[in-house]
């Protein structure tokens, strides 16, 4: 079997997490179908529930291997609220991590 490559790997990964691809084109979804990575049903002019197979998921875990495991992302973060000034009732919001406890 043949391991995907990087963008293949992202397509994958994406689909392993139990989600199904809606609208996938010829040249993106054929590549998978060949190799028996997803199924799909064919509704002109897409593919339609794009879904991963055993096999795909088979050369994920090979993918992984090869590429490792993606980064988690930026930390979380969330968007606070605060008063201008005393008194005022202009209100300002300000972009704080989400991980840190605020006191209100």
């Amino acid at each position: 079997m043949r391991t995907p490559t990087e963008k293949q790997y992202q397509a994958l990964r994406n689909l392993a997490s139990g989600a199904a691809g809606l609208s996938w084109g010829k040249r993106n979804t054929e590549m998978f179908l060949n190799r028996g990575w997803v199924t799909a049903e064919w509704r002109p002019p897409y593919y339609q529930w794009v879904r991963i197979t055993p096999d795909g998921m088979r050369a994920l875990a090979d993918a992984v291997e090869q590429y490792g495991l993606p980064d988690l992302g930026p930390k979380p973060q969330k968007w606070q609220s605060y008063c201008a000034k005393c008194g005022s009732k202009r209100i300002l919001s300000r972009l704080i991590d989400a991980e840190i406890p605020v006191a209100e």
